[in-house]
């Protein structure tokens, strides 16, 4: 079969365009492309408006706790990335933003508090008004802890006692000694009335030397809120939730 110049340059015509297509197609998929995950941890695609208020550690908690909160919630999602899709607000609340996850299109509201007292910082995470347990991953058994026992005799279960030691390494994470003033524990009144069941202890705590008046309110039977003050009754750390063995 013969071709005559006017096909031929209608073949390639054609040809150039299929060509143009695909390019075209490739740039568009690869401006959306969602990075494959690795072991779930997803990244946020435009980072720099909260890097920009938040310290190093803290976006980097952050991150982490928005990755366990779909891991917890919404276990076979097919998650690959997360977008900031409202402005960071600064507040007295903190810092507040609106996450999406991508690409199942789920949005949640966010709040991050941070304190950041004599160098050492603190973050909490709130999603939908809820705070996120904490998970830190330094062993317990690196510091050497006294006085829990006998929390733990007065009411406290040994998962509680496990939480705490999790909580004051949140607090402070490389921290050597904790050592808890028995003389000082006591228990907050039982109130019949309360829905919770929880029950608050009192005390003062020594953290590689530097001394802290302690509130610990039981959450059920392995979870617990550990609130740091100093000195001068200024509350320098509120853990947020904080379970052993989940």
């Amino acid at each position: 079969m013969q071709i005559n110049q006017k096909q031929l340059l209608l073949f390639l015509g054609a040809f150039v365009i299929l060509i143009l297509s695909i390019t075209l197609y490739q740039n568009r998929s690869n401006a959306y492309a969602y990075e494959s995950p690795k072991n779930g941890n997803f990244a946020i695609r435009n980072p720099e408006g909260l890097q920009r208020w938040l310290p190093a550690e803290s976006y980097t908690y952050t991150v982490d706790r928005l990755r366990d909160y779909i891991a917890t919630t919404n276990a076979d999602a097919p998650v690959t990335a997360m977008l900031i899709t409202k402005p960071v607000n600064t507040g007295s609340d903190g810092y507040s933003f609106t996450v999406e996850y991508l690409p199942i299109g789920v949005s949640h509201e966010v709040t991050v508090r941070v304190l950041n007292y004599d160098g050492t910082i603190s973050t909490a995470v709130y999603i939908d008004g809820a705070v996120q347990d904490i998970s830190v991953s330094k062993e317990t058994s690196d510091t050497s802890y006294s006085g829990i026992t006998t929390l733990i005799d007065q009411g406290l279960s040994a998962p509680q006692g496990e939480a705490l030691k999790l909580a004051l390494l949140k607090f402070k994470p490389n921290l050597s000694n904790a050592s808890i003033n028995e003389s000082t524990i006591q228990m907050g009144p039982l109130n019949p009335n309360s829905a919770d069941g929880s029950t608050t202890y009192f005390f003062t705590i020594l953290l590689d030397g530097k001394s802290y008046k302690a509130t610990v309110k039981t959450d059920g039977l392995t979870g617990l809120t550990l609130t740091l003050k100093d000195g001068s009754g200024k509350v320098v750390y509120s853990s947020g939730v904080v379970r052993y063995g989940q």
